[in-house]
């Protein structure tokens, strides 16, 4: 028959391992003081269990939250296309009708285009003049071959365009 000093050093020290089982061996720990222990362990891992599902939950809420904000953002870009295609078709429209026919002159007029580089267009004495003055401007639109730039020598036609789009004005001296 085992007394009650094997029994004690049989039952599992309820979480606190070997060390535990040691310290009471040793007498260093006593029964009631391990019991606390273990319980106190016992409650530590059922907060942080309660902590990881709370914020598990919290992940799934922001990641739901950030699912919605990308459907909206993709509503809001398939708007703007839509919008933007019939701006595109309008600019060019405008730029069409108003452009002065490429000519060339005896001047560079150089300009920033959109990609950081500095172009330039051949323009004759009365194109520089105006372009100068803030009569025309120089516009950057999409072509057949990348980006075309046009020498627009209509103020009203300027205006519209950069009303539309203030990036497609590339200069304009207002």
């Amino acid at each position: 028959m085992a007394d009650k000093g094997d029994k004690g050093a049989k039952k599992p020290s309820g979480g606190l391992g070997d060390l535990g089982r040691a310290l009471r061996e040793a007498g260093i720990l006593s029964e009631d003081r391990a019991k606390k222990l273990a319980h106190e362990e016992r409650v530590r891992k059922g907060q942080a269990g309660r902590d990881a599902i709370e914020a598990e939950k919290r992940a799934h809420e922001e990641e739901i939250a950030k699912i919605e904000s990308a459907r909206k953002a993709d509503v809001q870009v398939a708007q703007v296309r839509h919008r933007t295609q019939a701006d595109l078709e309008r600019l060019a429209r405008i730029v069409k009708e108003s452009a002065l026919p490429a000519t060339r002159g005896g001047k560079r007029f150089h300009f920033v285009a959109k990609s950081g580089r500095v172009p330039f267009v051949d323009a004759g004495e009365d194109v520089t003049r105006q372009l100068v003055s803030g009569s025309a401007g120089i516009v950057e639109v999409p072509g057949k071959n990348g980006r075309e730039h046009a020498i627009v020598a209509d103020r009203a036609s300027l205006e519209e365009i950069a009303g539309i789009d203030p990036d497609v004005v590339r200069f304009w001296n207002r």
